[in-house]
């Protein structure tokens, strides 16, 4: 199943859940209306006849139940949704865990990091952020509403009592899940319980009500008094039938989720030992949480996080037994107690591929061939084997005092500054005088010192740099992002000029930095008309055209024409001539783009592809724009191998 087909999927469930609950949610107006029916009949002490039934039914009455809970469950529901954000932060800090700096030298943390960089290249996102829970089970999670909001978080007991290859393939399994569109669907789920929830809450509260009847009215009153403990009893018994229900159809999906997670862990890192090896571990040593959120958080995690009946009752994962014996069909039955050496012998005799001690590959081979638009798609949202190896070559090739000032917030600003430094003299002078008055003295000369090792890297290298400098950018205060967004507007425009190469980092870096600050908001997906969809599709793939196929017009023309045919859509014309570029339009085409739903990404995306590779080759330029192209729609693409000419 590729990226889009998993996309769908997700969608294809949700549209089934809210079928599911749906009809739940009908049956729960149905019996709420019954239960005021009952109650009036009680509190008038009418007899059974048809004739005195029919005197208690009203429709307006019936219409206001029904009106209020709708409201309710509506209401409820928003109100969870927006409670939980959808920002895996707050998942992560409800669950008690703590940001890990990724500049950390702790062995156990800088493994942790050096796994989640690997797969976060190989997937083609930025790096996201990463937590640690201080809980002695082995358990991970990873919580967000799209793999631009998500977070990566794990369990102190996972980082001591695994492995390099099984922490891998935990990681593996949680990328998956945000691959798979999984979080945002059990964000809606659980907004949905909720408000079914709040029902059999109400309840409670009426019933609590009953000694204020009873103490606060006279005794003439006692038959408007029983009402209101029959009536909460009554919307207990309503609201927990709905969430029983409720919660049954969310734990089946979600069961099946993990097992589609567990299998794409194993295509992602070609080795089914390390994840079987981390579940034969949980086994033996826990899984459960402490945290007093785990029960409302335990569906994103890696592993079951509480215990007892009523859990088990509503599992959101399969049995230990059953994933394992479909990773491992051989088992013993046997779990495996982690190894009892000490915490200095695992650092004695451990190895993290760190660009510190591994050497640097050189530049040519770094890149394999690509030939066709459908297999260079049918990657998306993957990390296969080969794109994790290439991961740690393109790691190991940045030069170390890079990748070190990457890491931190202080370096994290010098490094983007020093990627947007340019080397002609006058434009040079002019970003001299931005970075002295607007920014900070120290990180403008980190900056200026940073200069040669970026040109070193070379283009193959700033999205994979970028990306790791993402999580430290995001730890900055609001007026430390404020003066940073505002030094690299400025340092792009010094020479009044915006090139495509300035644009594509600053789209790429201020796109989620501006979510991650309440700048912008998240993009969602809305009917966007025929014409509207095409402006934007040939003003991207105009300027896609013009720059794989600069020089020759006819080439460009005839580049552009080949990826309009895609789209099917002959009012296409090509918008970008050679020129200035034009930000503004971009950056509208591109919001217009990431707001249509998966299908229409994957056609403009292939679009792109058959544009850029309609001269039969593919250079390094060129896929590192489309990969930065695919990060901005949410369509992650891996690294390639080297570039060569396509026959």
């Amino acid at each position: 199943m590729n990226f889009f087909e998993a996309q769908a999927q997700a969608k294809r469930h949700t549209a089934r859940l809210i079928l599911l609950f749906a009809l739940a949610v009908v049956g729960l107006v149905v019996l709420s209306n019954l239960l005021v029916f009952a109650v009036m009949i009680f509190a008038g002490g009418s007899d059974l006849s048809p004739g005195a039934l029919g005197q208690h039914f009203d429709p307006a009455i019936v219409a206001t139940v029904t009106l209020l809970v709708l409201i309710t469950i509506g209401l409820g529901s928003v109100f969870k949704i927006l409670a939980l954000g959808g920002d895996g932060r707050r998942v992560a800090e409800m669950l008690g865990g703590r940001p890990v700096a990724t500049a950390s030298r702790d062995f156990a943390e800088r493994q942790l990091i050096n796994v989640v960089e690997e797969m976060a290249i190989a997937s083609g996102i930025a790096v996201p952020p990463v937590y640690i829970l201080e809980e002695p089970g082995i358990n991970a999670f990873a919580a967000g509403n799209s793999p631009n909001t998500a977070v990566i978080g794990v369990t102190r007991g996972a980082l001591e009592q695994l492995d390099r290859d099984q922490l891998q393939g935990v990681i593996a399994h949680e990328f998956s899940h945000v691959f798979n569109g999984d979080m945002r669907l059990n964000l809606r789920l659980l907004g949905v319980l909720h408000g079914i929830l709040l029902l059999a809450l109400l309840g409670w509260r009426l019933l609590r009500s009953m000694r204020y009847a009873r103490t606060g009215r006279g005794r003439g009153n006692t038959s408007a008094a029983a009402m209101v403990p029959l009536f909460g009893l009554g919307l207990i018994a309503v609201g927990s039938i709905g969430y029983f229900f409720g919660q049954w159809i969310k734990a089946t999906i979600s069961r099946q989720r993990e097992l589609l997670a567990d299998a794409s862990a194993v295509q992602y890192t070609r080795n089914s030992d390390g994840l079987a090896g981390a579940l034969k571990k949980i086994g033996a040593a826990g899984s459960g949480l402490r945290a007093p959120a785990a029960a409302q958080y335990s569906y994103a995690c890696f592993a079951t996080a509480v215990g007892g009946w009523l859990q088990s009752m509503f599992a959101t994962h399969p049995p230990l037994e059953v994933r394992i014996r479909r990773l491992d069909p051989q088992w013993d039955g046997r779990y495996v107690s982690a190894a009892s050496e000490s915490a200095a012998a695992v650092v004695a005799e451990a190895r993290v591929d760190t660009a510190e001690d591994v050497a640097a590959v050189p530049v040519e081979s770094v890149f394999t061939a690509v030939a066709a638009a459908d297999a260079l798609l049918a990657r998306a949202g993957t990390a296969d084997g080969d794109a994790i190896g290439l991961a740690r070559e393109l790691l190991a090739a940045i030069p170390p005092r890079l990748h070190a000032a990457a890491e931190e917030p202080y370096g994290a600003r010098a490094v983007i500054y020093a990627m947007l430094l340019d080397d002609r003299q006058e434009v040079a002078t002019a970003q001299e005088r931005i970075l002295a008055t607007m920014a900070d003295p120290a990180i403008a000369l980190h900056a200026r010192a940073l200069k040669a090792e970026v040109a070193v890297a070379g283009e193959r290298l700033r999205l994979p740099l970028a990306g790791i400098a993402m999580p430290a950018l995001e730890a900055l205060s609001p007026g430390q992002y404020q003066r940073f967004r505002g030094v690299v507007e400025a340092l792009i425009l010094a020479d009044q000029h915006t090139d495509f190469g300035e644009w594509i980092l600053r789209r790429y870096v201020l796109r989620r930095l501006d979510e991650a600050f309440g700048l912008r908001s998240p993009a969602m997906e809305r009917y966007i008309d025929t014409e509207m969809l095409g402006d934007a599709a040939s003003m991207v793939l105009s300027v896609l055209a013009r720059l794989e196929h600069s020089g020759a017009d006819e080439a460009a023309q005839a580049a552009f024409r080949a990826g309009a045919e895609v789209l099917e859509d002959g009012r296409l014309s090509l918008r970008y001539r050679a020129g200035p570029l034009e930000p503004r339009m971009l950056d509208a085409a591109f919001d217009r783009l990431e707001s249509v739903d998966g299908a229409q990404k994957e056609a403009a995306l292939k679009a792109c592809v058959v544009c850029i590779l309609h001269d039969r080759c593919l250079t390094t330029r060129g896929y590192e724009l489309l990969r930065t192209l695919a990060a901005c729609l949410e369509c992650p693409l891996p690294p390639l191998g080297r570039v060569q000419q396509a026959r």
